[in-house]
């Protein structure tokens, strides 16, 4: 995971990940599809964004301009917007 990531989350208040987490990441980091269950604020949603984009950021090389959002409407008005 790139350094600047890493201290942004430890900036947000995640020390380490949590055990959802621990499976789901390496499994996105390869473009593999995920199905996972797990209790609310097991911490899917954040597994999900940052499997998204730091698989992203491998093909463009910059996570700059990654957006995440469950909406595609939502994610176009983000873009426009920006």
């Amino acid at each position: 995971m790139p350094p600047v990531v890493v201290a942004n989350l430890r900036d947000t208040g995640v020390e380490r990940p949590t055990p959802i987490q621990m499976q789901l990441l390496p499994a996105m980091a390869t473009g593999r599809d995920v199905l996972a269950a797990a209790a609310t604020g097991a911490g899917k949603t954040l597994a999900y964004a940052l499997g998204v984009a730091l698989h992203t950021a491998k093909y463009s090389g910059d996570l700059s301009q990654t957006v995440c959002d469950g909406h595609r409407m939502d994610a176009h008005r983000i873009v426009a917007e920006s």
